[in-house]
């Protein structure tokens, strides 16, 4: 025996019968019904939005051995920095196998530590956030390099600057290093902006509708859960947090480096940087073009890298300082922390369903029994 299919959802009813008192049914539009949706996608918006740690089971060995994209990128990146400290210091046991075997030893354990915290992840996420803002404001963002390159010129232009950075070598360059970079770490958590109090979940179904990707929406009443975020959560939302500062920072003081390295390449020849060096340059590069003579030395590197340096430890510091600076940096931080803690509460209440509330609506929707 055939079954006659059942009528789709926002049918007409059919019309009462002639002579029946009784009135006609009233017709009601289906309510819209987004979803339903898995944790897979939950999941994946997550991961892409830096905020990996959300995710169940993101930090366990065997997920953090099944990104080898991320472990490759991440002991690339420590092997670079250990390269780029050898060529700039001068080390003397840089080129020994013990060292080579250590940056290895390091490179291996720092790229699974990195991996598991979710560092490949933020990172790709806070890039893009940094092309976004600055396609959006245009040079609003960067309009202290200026500022910073008449200010910092006077600083190249100084002998004492090339007779002490330029001539610094070995270990008490690399501890100059390691007393800026603490400075500026202190300066990135002093006010991360991650406040577990402000940042609270409303438990209204308009917030999460407001706040949450449509393709996300469950179906029916909105459920959530929001327990107290575990370390590794809490983590790796100061990390997000101080990330977007931290790379506005780093490509201002890139940007510095690359400008005193070609300003020096042009206005200081080899006899000038022996003179505010009081030494012998070492030469890395260097071509004639109409009977003058163009040098890149390490003198030139060391001076240039350490304006970025200082360049971007300004930066920082200003934009701590600076209420006007600093909220241009922390809105579209904190709007994303808001929309990641509401997808977070959904997700969360996808794993335990037990402990899940329902959201308060002004309107519910009506779902089948």
């Amino acid at each position: 025996m055939t079954v006659p299919p059942p009528d789709p959802p926002n049918a007409s009813p059919p019309p009462a019968s002639a002579g029946s008192d009784r009135p006609p049914a009233e017709t009601r539009a289906a309510p819209v019904r987004i979803g339903p949706v898995g944790r897979a996608p939950t999941e994946r918006w997550l991961r892409t939005n830096g905020l990996p740690a959300c995710v169940q089971g993101h930090s366990r060995p065997r997920s953090v051995l099944s990104r080898p994209l991320a472990l490759i990128a991440c002991a690339a990146v420590i092997l670079g920095l250990a390269l780029d400290l050898v060529l700039v210091t001068d080390l003397s046991f840089g080129t020994g196998a013990a060292f080579i075997g250590g940056a290895v030893i390091v490179a291996v354990v720092g790229a699974y530590l990195m991996t598991a915290v979710g560092i490949p992840e933020m990172a790709v996420f806070t890039v893009g956030w940094f092309a976004r803002t600055v396609w959006r404001s245009g040079s609003g963002m960067m309009h202290v390099l200026p500022l910073l390159l008449v200010a910092v010129t006077f600083f190249f232009l100084t002998g004492e600057t090339w007779m002490s950075i330029g001539r610094l070598s070995g270990l008490p360059l690399v501890l100059t290093m390691v007393l800026v970079g603490t400075v500026a770490v202190l300066a990135l958590l002093r006010k991360d902006g991650v406040d577990w109090h402000q940042h609270r979940i409303e438990p209204d179904a308009a917030w999460f509708r407001r706040l949450v990707p449509r393709q996300l929406m469950p179906a029916g009443p909105i459920r959530y859960a929001d327990p107290a975020p575990t370390f590794g959560e809490r983590l790796n939302l100061r990390l997000l947090s101080v990330l977007g500062r931290a790379l506005v920072a780093a490509v201002v003081g890139l940007f510095v480096m690359v400008f005193f390295l070609l300003f020096g390449i042009l206005t200081v020849d080899l006899s000038v940087a022996a003179s505010w060096s009081a030494a012998e340059p070492k030469v890395w590069w260097d071509v004639t073009v109409a009977n003058h003579t163009y040098v890149l030395t390490a003198e030139h590197f060391r001076v240039a890298s350490f304006l970025g340096v200082f360049a971007a430890l300004y930066f920082i510091v200003s934009s701590s300082a600076d209420k006007e600076l600093a909220s241009a940096l922390s809105d579209d931080t904190a709007a994303h922390l808001h929309r990641a803690l509401a997808v977070r509460a959904l997700y969360r209440a996808q794993l335990e369903p037990s402990s899940a509330l329902v959201a308060a609506d002004d309107e519910p929707v009506q779902t089948p029994a």
